[in-house]
């Protein structure tokens, strides 16, 4: 595997606006780029350089590390057993102040911070860094996620080994409309063999509301970093969420269930790893997704651009036809990743439906992957429709809807081929596969 230098882009190249932002506008690599052999000819940049970076400014990345480096002098000249975080900041409802009428993501990670009661911000040091330009979640791109993956894992490369033993991990605050997604995506970036604690968490209420779960979320998150810390076996990856009441969640297993309530996600395939009434005696859960240990080395796959996965969901009297041609104009550019086809509750889906798009998908040589609506219902229903979909050779799954994007997302990075595709996404990668067997 070689790594190939690349010429810097100029500085003033990229300017970031969120409602615009396209990926053909992304300056190319500024750092190292390598090849995969499953994958020959495309390029990947190196996840441990800095220089690689868009979104997140390079020099605050190394002030950060500087910083870390600091705290964790500080901590062991004191003697006072404290442990050092990582804040990111993307922005997000737990972020936002009201300006002019309208909720924007105005605050820092600092800020948030300060949140929390003095007992409790007693037990970290904390460095942050930001996205230049914040955002509400629903206008976060997975090249941002791309770039806080590479911010993660360079910057923890860059890490003394005395930092790297007080070191709790990565937190990262984000919105909620999209936490699903982005936490899936990262965790599916990251991969196995991740020396390193990350957890996102989010808000429903503002700190102005009152009240609000921003103070208890954030003590939730850094309360399972404390546990995952002291950990020795494996590393932990959760989105603290649901205030405190709350626990700390399986990236890769959540789904936001409303709009309005402090309770607002649910991980209905996967035991949690914490939750509030386990703090006291229960610490961490040793699941085995945090033991994902094998030869590989550690190495995050950086996959840039737009999710090209069509979805389709089951619809009476939709003409077939239309399937058909939506799977063709999806497919006209050629990089199509995959078609994921949500059924009735019952594993069911129009024949003549179902025939069109699997018709079409082939055609394209394109997997199909299908999908119950409900994250705990079955793929092994006898009605005729659902003999019929498992007849076709299309690909019944049993994961959340965000794992399964992220993964075909990933994976078709990985492995041009069709069947190798297909491969990784019935073996489990980071420990989407369900924990949970609930009557379908």
């Amino acid at each position: 595997m070689t790594a190939h230098p690349a010429e810097a882009p100029d500085a003033g190249s990229f300017n970031f606006d969120p409602v615009l932002y396209r990926p053909e506008m992304l300056p190319p690599p500024g750092g190292a780029t390598y090849e995969l052999p499953t994958n020959p000819g495309r390029r990947f940049e190196d996840p441990f350089d800095l220089d690689n970076l868009r979104f997140y400014r390079k020099p605050e990345a190394v002030n950060m590390v500087r910083e870390l480096e600091g705290l964790d002098a500080q901590i062991r000249s004191k003697g006072t057993g404290q442990k050092v975080v990582a804040v990111i900041g993307t922005g997000g409802t737990i972020a936002m102040v009201k300006e002019r009428g309208e909720l924007v993501p105005r605050l820092d990670a600092d800020a948030l911070l300060d949140e929390l009661p003095a007992s409790k911000r007693g037990r970290f040091k904390a460095a942050s860094i930001q996205l230049p330009t914040m955002v509400d979640s629903s206008l976060i791109h997975p090249d941002v996620i791309a770039d806080t993956v590479l911010l993660m894992s360079a910057t923890y490369d860059k890490m003394s080994a005395s930092l790297r033993e007080n070191f709790a991990g990565f937190l990262i605050t984000h919105g909620t409309d999209t936490m699903a997604q982005s936490a899936a995506l990262s965790r599916m970036m990251l991969g196995r063999n991740v020396p390193f604690n990350t957890g996102f968490v989010g808000a429903q209420k503002t700190i102005d509301d009152s009240p609000n779960d921003v103070s208890a979320n954030i003590d939730g998150a850094l309360t399972t970093m404390w546990l995952a810390h002291n950990d020795p076996a494996a590393t932990h990856h959760f989105v603290f969420m649901n205030g405190t009441s709350g626990s700390a969640m399986n990236q890769v297993g959540i789904v936001k269930t409303s709009d309005s309530r402090i309770e607002a996600f649910a991980t209905p395939l996967h035991e949690p790893l914490v939750d509030a009434g386990s703090f006291a005696v229960g610490g961490i859960r040793q699941l085995l997704v945090n033991f994902m240990r094998d030869a590989a080395q550690f190495r995050p796959l950086i996959v840039r651009g737009d999710v090209e996965v069509e979805v389709i969901h089951a619809q009476p009297g939709r003409n077939p036809d239309r399937d058909r041609k939506q799977i063709r104009s999806a497919g006209e550019e050629g990089n199509l990743e995959g078609v994921v086809v949500v059924t009735y509750g019952s594993f069911t889906f129009h024949e003549a439906n179902f025939r069109a798009i699997k018709e079409e998908a082939d055609r394209l040589n394109v997997p199909v992957f299908v999908a119950n609506p409900f994250p705990s219902g079955s793929t092994d229903h006898e009605y005729g429709p659902a003999n019929r979909i498992r007849e076709s050779g299309a690909e019944p799954v049993r994961m959340m809807p965000s794992a399964l994007l992220a993964k075909v997302h990933i994976g078709r990075a990985m492995y041009p081929s069709v069947d190798d595709l297909i491969r990784f996404i019935r073996s489990d990668y980071v420990g989407e596969t369900p924990t949970i067997n609930p009557r379908s």
